[in-house]
């Protein structure tokens, strides 16, 4: 994820649409057979290819996370950070700088995107991703028991999207590029 990609989940996986082959094991799901089988007749031959486009846009936008809410759902839920909601030991004028060593964020996500024609719910594609991202060192600022700014160091990430065993994208990376500080405007509680 460099400075200038889309830093959102679908931007993770680095594409733009499925491709054939991916889009083929979503076609091929039983509630867009029934589909197909159902309305074959009754609509035109345009319609599935827009159809498909559709289910593309819809799942970009399914998969459109931040990753900075990402971050900041598993920093703030950090087990040793919890000290710092105490008042008695860190009063709420008190400001820390809490480096957090080695650490893993894990994340899942179950996109699910409802299929409709002629107002009449057919159905739903449910979708599974997982993502892990390694963060080697990160620099918490922390004041009133809330996280308020995040200076993340290294990173590496993978993720699988899966639809049933399937498996649609997958990536590991080497490296991602953080910005090199992520605050929270009402800050984040612990």
């Amino acid at each position: 994820m460099n400075r200038n990609a889309d830093n959102t989940l679908w931007g993770f996986f680095q594409t733009n649409a499925l491709n054939d082959q991916q889009a083929g094991t979503v076609w091929a799901s039983e509630c867009l057979s029934k589909a197909r089988q159902e309305f074959k007749d009754k609509v035109p031959g345009p319609f599935w290819s827009r159809a498909r486009g559709a289910i593309d846009q819809a799942l970009q936008q399914a998969l459109s996370v931040p990753m900075s809410d990402i971050l900041a759902a598993g920093w703030s839920k950090y087990r040793e950070l919890i000290q710092y909601r105490d008042r008695k030991k860190h009063p709420a004028a008190e400001v820390a700088l809490v480096p957090l060593h080695s650490h893993t964020i894990s994340s899942v996500h179950k996109p699910q995107i409802e299929i409709f024609v002629n107002d009449r719910r057919l159905g739903s594609l449910d979708f599974d991703l997982s993502l892990a991202l390694e963060i080697e060192m990160a620099i918490l600022k922390i004041q009133d028991g809330k996280i308020w700014e995040v200076s993340p160091g290294s990173c590496r990430g993978s993720g699988t999207l899966m639809f049933g065993p399937a498996v649609l994208l997958e990536r590991k990376t080497s490296d991602l590029q953080l910005p090199a500080m992520i605050s929270f405007t009402e800050g984040l509680s612990i």
